[in-house]
């Protein structure tokens, strides 16, 4: 294995491993947010399960999704109306400029570095496998890949950050709506459940007392009647 073999695999593992942490944040910010949607339903829910206001499963669901529509109607909104005002702030621009073929990615990415992903020299061949084998560098333009502001692109600055917040805030919302969804299940399954596996016969005595006892106790104080 020459040199170069060796600076592909150690930048194959440094980019395992820096993918692998990114995954790993990401999944317990996912995972946090399901929790603390799914506790939000219970509350919601909590009352109408202790009152029997919900007697059953199919009760119980009815009114968790419900709720559940209403919770995700109402968040929705913020995240709608913000694309809306940046649907309206391009649309009224554009009239008055007459610009409507302009690249607002491209003039957007300005602002932060731009790297030269499609040069040939980012590329190895390792056992016959065309593989990455470092990151790749700053484009040569007349900026230098680095993040500049450019007057004109004022367009693209303003309606692409709304609607990145709009898209983010709506999938956030969205994956919201589905945890509580899976609660709601998850619940529904749960409180009501007749299952016999863990039940114990004689666990039923401290609450009931004894039914044989009772009619034993009957039969002898009829005797004692007659």
């Amino acid at each position: 294995m020459d040199s170069s073999d060796k600076k592909l695999l150690i930048a194959l593992l440094v980019i395992f491993v820096v993918v692998f942490i990114l995954l790993g944040l990401i999944g317990m910010a996912i995972r946090k947010l399901m929790e603390v949607q799914g506790d939000r339903i219970d509350r919601e829910m909590g009352k109408a399960a202790r009152t029997g206001t919900v007697h059953d499963p199919a009760s119980f669901k009815a009114l968790a999704k419900k709720k559940n529509h209403r919770i995700y109607f109402q968040e929705s909104l913020i995240p709608v109306g913000l694309a809306v005002l940046g649907l309206l702030i391009f649309v009224f621009a554009n009239t008055a400029t007459g610009r409507w073929g302009d690249d607002l990615i491209g003039q957007f990415s300005t602002l932060f570095y731009r790297f030269d992903w499609s040069n040939p020299d980012n590329f190895h061949e390792f056992f016959g496998i065309t593989l990455p084998c470092r990151f790749p560098p700053l484009m040569d333009d007349e900026y230098g890949g680095l993040p500049h502001a450019v007057a004109d692109y004022w367009l693209a600055y303003t309606v692409m950050p709304i609607w990145i917040v709009s898209g983010v805030y709506y999938l956030v919302v969205s994956l919201g709506y589905v945890s509580r969804l899976l609660r709601t299940n998850k619940r529904a399954s749960s409180i009501y459940d007749h299952h016999l596996e863990s039940f114990n016969y004689f666990d039923a005595f401290a609450l009931k007392g004894n039914p044989s006892k009772k009619e034993d106790e009957k039969k002898e104080e009829g005797k004692k009647g007659d």
